[in-house]
């Protein structure tokens, strides 16, 4: 058979030339390698028949039974973290977030106060421009724990970086939390962001 000549779907007109076996396709285990030259098996895709509980790949298509938790997950919407309720149902949490600037010579100050009882689920700082005086220290927490969501030992305000934890703590109503800023000797610079996330304790 003689090369063949493909249109291609474009302004200009343009063709590919087919070599004349190029209609042959490839067949697993015969002629369809990968990239390395390796020929493609069937134990490759469908992992080997005798050792089933340790296959090599999963092929997603043969599966035929989604589990129902899955369609459940699959089937909610809104946004916010899925839990499973008392019931067996899933649901999505509301989570609230919290952004708030800081910069090195703050003193402490109060960045955020639950309106309810909630528990913080994340505490993240952000150093958009590092601290330059030596012994510098960020501390996120409240009056009776200045570590309570980010301990000093667990950030590093010279490094434009973020550092996060997921402290997990239930914080009462009314309960100021604050940032506590050491700019260190000599500082001149040093700013970011502390970003917090919460869940109120009633709709967990």
């Amino acid at each position: 058979m003689a090369r063949r000549k493909i249109g291609l779907s474009d302004n200009i007109r343009r063709v590919i030339r087919l070599p004349a076996d190029a209609t042959d396709g490839a067949v697993v285990g015969v002629n369809l390698f990968l990239q390395d030259g390796t020929l493609v098996t069937e134990v490759m895709l469908f992992g080997d028949p005798d050792a089933p509980q340790d296959p090599d790949f999963t092929y997603w298509k043969l599966i035929q039974e989604i589990p129902a938790n899955i369609v459940a997950l699959a089937a909610l919407t809104g946004s916010g973290f899925a839990y499973r309720d008392v019931d067996g149902t899933w649901r999505l949490r509301k989570v609230g977030r919290q952004v708030i600037g800081f910069a090195y010579g703050d003193a402490p100050t109060v960045i955020y106060t639950p309106a309810v009882d909630a528990v913080m689920t994340l505490c993240r700082v952000i150093f958009d421009t590092p601290f330059d005086g030596a012994g510098a220290s960020v501390q996120i927490g409240s009056n009776a724990d200045h570590d309570l969501l980010m301990p000093a030992a667990l950030n590093a305000p010279d490094t434009a970086a973020a550092f996060e934890t997921a402290p997990d703590v239930m914080v009462p109503a009314g309960t100021d939390l604050l940032a506590f800023i050491t700019p260190g000797a000599g500082a001149s610079a040093g700013a970011g962001r502390i970003v917090l996330d919460s869940i109120p304790v009633e709709g967990i």
